[in-house]
């Protein structure tokens, strides 16, 4: 599949995010964040706008997750079909919660 750059991102912060037990971003959130520059926000928000919906859904007006055939894509193009380790920048693009967070 012919992704963007800024679409490949979008998947690696849904997988880490699902990584962290979470299953969907708000796009109010990703815009609203203050560690990256408010361009590369801009960028994220829109790959995320514009990605297949295959591979990502809405919930919603604002909130967005990965599918199953988004993760095997992930998968396929980063660990050969394996299970790889998504990037820990979503940490710091979106609040993820820490070890000790638990979900009621």
């Amino acid at each position: 599949m012919n992704l963007s750059d800024e679409q490949w991102c979008v998947l690696d912060l849904l997988m880490r995010a699902r990584q962290k037990g979470i299953n969907e971003i708000s796009r109010r959130e990703l815009l609203a964040n203050t560690t990256l520059p408010q361009v590369a926000t801009v960028k994220l928000t829109w790959a995320a706008l514009t990605m297949p919906k295959d591979i990502m859904q809405w919930n919603g007006d604002h909130h967005f997750s990965i599918t199953e055939a988004g993760a095997q894509l992930y998968n396929l193009r980063f660990g050969n079909g394996s299970n790889p380790r998504p990037t820990e920048i979503a940490d710091a693009v979106i609040y993820l919660p820490g070890p000790d967070h638990h979900q009621h």
